[in-house]
């Protein structure tokens, strides 16, 4: 049996499978396709940086991708993190 994947943009996956709160989905401008952090910045995915402005509680106090968190985390076998 033969599987053909369909190769999507972020955006279009985005719209598919994300629910953004307080957003007229059918109106919306397209996301920017975040596909990753460090700092206090966001990185979309040709490289353009952004201020995190907006992020969670956590992110806010201490960075994307701080390494010695990142260790913290990693050392205590941690297996789920919500946040």
């Amino acid at each position: 049996m033969n599987t053909i994947t369909k190769k999507i943009s972020l955006q279009e996956r985005d719209k598919a499978v994300n629910w953004h709160p307080y957003t007229q989905m059918k109106t919306a401008d397209d996301a920017i396709p975040i596909v990753k952090g460090k700092g206090i910045y966001l990185y979309d995915n040709e490289g353009k940086k952004y201020l995190d402005v907006v992020s969670s509680w956590w992110v806010t106090l201490h960075g994307h991708l701080i390494s010695s968190i990142l260790i913290l985390v990693f050392n205590a076998k941690v297996h789920k993190v919500i946040f």
